[in-house]
């Protein structure tokens, strides 16, 4: 770097107070002064136990006064020198040494793996050249619950340091930042954050009420997965705004009420999952928008009406579940055209026409799980001379 583009690496600052140490030490200094002279002016003559004695309390006097001495040198002229972190690539640039930290743990119950997991994680996080940062993990009883949580650390690694390095967050071990994390619906620096989040998992939780309607300020999410986490409620229509949405589950909640229109016109929707609520109504997907989807969970809800036609527009779907619903009627003939289906199942749906049914599914030709229990009244298959 040229001189003129010098820059400090840190800044020097005189501590307050200086007059006033030196005023106290001065006065220090004279009264050693005045106990030294006394020592030797007033030597004993007598006794060799007092001469000893005198001796020995003058040695003790004068060590200490060295050793104070010392030390009121080293603070005569005190500063605090500011350092300029940012500053040493502009002046070292690749230069920078490696750096080794050992984080170090034994018992998984006195050190929960969760509390060792931060400390990696927020020094994995350091401001600092990855390929001159290197984490190791000391973990001196070999506990399995700490290197299964170490694996899953691992993955969110993939997610939490590139976070920390974009939005510069602080602090970075993750227990920290979740604890202290303001709301960012009324922040709209927060909200610029919120709005490059890709993929939201809160699945195996115990929420209560609704799901919020504010997740519609994630417009860049990919996936969202709220699975088994006691929301009730109806389903907010909000998915307009989720226009990026590929992955959608919601399973195992206690949902009710119709569908949402804007999650039947998702264009971009590929999996779709809401088994195990109490959704009504019938299922009006728009198949002729929802072109990319690949598998279709709605099992174990209330919906009812017949089963629809325009399924075969979805023609990449793989996973198709309609069981324990009050659907009625049959399977249509449209179905012919799922090639890609694999796995089919209508148990429990009032289903009719078990003939017609198995003819034609017999055109999925990658059809390899059918589930179609607790339907047919009939008391025998009837023959069909193309089956």
């Amino acid at each position: 770097m040229a001189k003129n583009d010098y820059v400090p690496l840190f800044e020097t600052k005189q501590v307050k107070g200086r007059i006033l140490f030196r005023s106290i030490a001065a006065s220090i200094l004279l009264g050693i002064c005045f106990i030294c002279t006394y020592r030797l002016r007033f030597f004993p003559v007598g006794g060799k136990a007092e001469r000893l004695a005198w001796i020995g309390l003058f040695l003790s006097e004068l060590w200490f006064s060295v050793y104070w001495f010392l030390i009121s040198v080293s603070r005569w002229d005190s500063v605090h020198r500011i350092p300029y972190v940012h500053r040493l690539t502009q002046r070292f640039g690749k230069e920078l040494p490696g750096v080794d930290i050992f984080v170090c743990t034994a018992d998984p119950l006195l050190e929960p793996p969760s509390m060792v997991v931060s400390t990696v994680l927020s020094v994995m996080a350091y401001d600092y050249p990855p390929e001159k940062l290197s984490i190791y993990l000391s973990d001196d009883g070999g506990s399995d619950l700490t290197f299964y949580a170490m694996l899953e650390a691992a993955d969110f690694s993939k997610t939490w340091l590139p976070f920390c390095s974009k939005f510069k967050v602080e602090p970075r071990s993750p227990e920290a930042y979740f604890r202290t994390a303001s709301e960012p619906v009324n922040d709209q620096v927060n909200v610029q954050h919120w709005l490059s989040v890709k993929v939201l998992h809160l699945q195996n939780n115990s929420f209560s009420g609704q799901f919020n309607h504010s997740i519609d300020y994630l417009s860049s999410l990919v996936e969202l997965d709220i699975s088994s986490s006691s929301f009730s409620g109806v389903l907010p229509d909000v998915f307009a705004s989720l226009g990026k949405l590929e992955k959608f589950s919601a399973c195992s909640n206690n949902f009710n009420g119709t569908l949402p229109v804007s999650l039947l016109n998702s264009p971009l929707i590929t999996s779709l999952d809401l088994q195990n609520n109490s959704l009504n109504g019938p299922v009006n997907l728009k198949c002729s928008v929802m072109v990319h989807l690949k598998s279709l969970r709605l099992a174990s809800n209330n919906f009812n009406g017949s089963i629809l036609h325009s399924l075969f527009s979805c023609k990449n779907l793989t996973m198709l579940n309609f069981g324990h619903n009050n659907l009625d009627g049959q399977i249509p003939e449209s179905f012919k055209n799922l090639k890609a289906l694999t796995v089919f199942s209508l148990s429990r749906t009032n289903l009719v026409n078990l003939s017609s049914t198995l003819n034609f599914l017999q055109h999925c030709k990658n059809l390899i799980v059918l589930l179609l229990s607790e339907n047919f009244q009939e008391k025998e298959i009837l023959s069909d001379p193309d089956f």
